[in-house]
């Protein structure tokens, strides 16, 4: 046992941040909000001229994606088929999750 470990340890200071409109934010929350919003800031996208370009980029990440194949029904039978199917170890895991 370590001598050390009953000692409080001190907490990290984490400094206030001033906002935009020149206001310090002191809470978390407040911290969060200001982070938040200088990130909106900073990672805007770019503005485009090509219309056209923007409109098919647009709709193909609308689109649903086509390598996420839709799940097949399965029966239950089938699951339990291939519980019995695992090893008794692996079973086990198997039928408390």
């Amino acid at each position: 046992m370590a001598c050390d470990e009953n000692f409080k340890r001190p907490k990290n200071h984490v400094p206030p941040l001033r906002r935009q409109e020149g206001a310090w934010a002191r809470s978390d929350y407040d911290k969060a909000t200001a982070f938040a919003e200088h990130l909106h800031e900073v990672f805007t996208p770019l503005t485009s001229n090509d219309l056209a370009k923007d409109d098919v980029i647009a709709s193909y990440l609308q689109s649903p994606n086509l390598l996420c194949f839709p799940l097949k029904a399965v029966k239950l039978a089938e699951i339990a088929g291939e519980i019995k199917a695992l090893p008794k170890k692996r079973r086990l895991q198997a039928t408390i999750c």
